[in-house]
């Protein structure tokens, strides 16, 4: 089968639309099955935005962090879309694309986050004094016990 021949869009002028235009060309005719694979495709919409020090996906409250951490365990995308219900397919697929394309800072800055958090995880989690007050507190709410 050969690809069929079109028009090339310098022959269609000052009132060619939009779609036309983009689609320019120096050598009068092209083929039209191979468009795609000559213009270099982007995604038309930003699935993922910097906000509080990280990256979150647009529109929802799920940091990029927890969707690399699955994609790096080998989670195909179907399974971290399962993972969060709030997310479509497109999300997710959005949220690899970016991560693949911003390998270094999205890096740097999970490696800063997992550091964070292991220091909060190993931290004691209340002074004793604050919990010989708080149990000093109940008791003297509780009723005394009468013989």
């Amino acid at each position: 089968m050969r690809p069929r021949k079109v028009r090339c869009c310098n022959r269609y002028g000052q009132g060619a639309p939009e779609e036309v235009k983009r689609r320019s060309c120096s050598h009068g005719v092209r083929e039209a099955r191979w468009d795609k694979l000559k213009v270099n495709v982007t995604m038309d919409r930003d699935f993922v935005e910097r906000r509080a020090g990280g990256f979150y996906l647009r529109g929802s409250r799920v940091p990029l962090d927890c969707i690399v951490r699955e994609y790096r365990k080998g989670e195909p995308p179907e399974a971290i879309r399962f993972h969060y219900p709030t997310l479509s397919l497109e999300q997710v697929y959005g949220a690899i694309t970016f991560y693949l394309g911003h390998k270094d800072e999205v890096e740097s800055i999970l490696t800063e986050r997992e550091r964070v958090e292991d220091a909060f995880r190993d931290a004691p989690p209340t002074p004793s004094d604050l919990r010989q007050k708080w149990a000093q507190h109940v008791r003297s709410l509780l009723p005394e016990r009468r013989k």
